[in-house]
């Protein structure tokens, strides 16, 4: 999951900052995929974490669109509210030269 997101981030112009991505399963999600008389699974999982945008169109872009492909039944949407203080953020390793 930390690799989906990191990829996703990417693609979307924003990174999650060092330490403070959470990850909450919601269990597997079934629905019907209307056109294919088929249906689909997704494993749905909850992100929470402070995140820094690095390209602003790219980011306008995913917020309004979202980041997953299972967006056509609410998967990879971004809600985004101010940081609060609240989520406890890891230190950064410390590189050594």
């Amino acid at each position: 999951m930390h690799g989906w997101m990191k990829r996703k981030a990417t693609a979307a112009g924003f990174e999650v900052e060092y330490g403070s991505l959470r990850i909450t399963p919601r269990g597997l999600q079934h629905f019907a995929k209307e056109h294919e008389r088929a249906l689909g699974t997704v494993d749905a999982v909850n992100f929470e974490g402070c995140l820094r945008v690095l390209d602003h169109d790219a980011f306008k872009n995913a917020f309004a669109n979202g980041i997953g492909s299972a967006k056509a039944f609410g998967f990879g949407l971004l809600l985004i509210s101010p940081l609060d203080g609240n989520l406890k953020r890891k230190p950064e390793p410390k590189e050594n030269f």
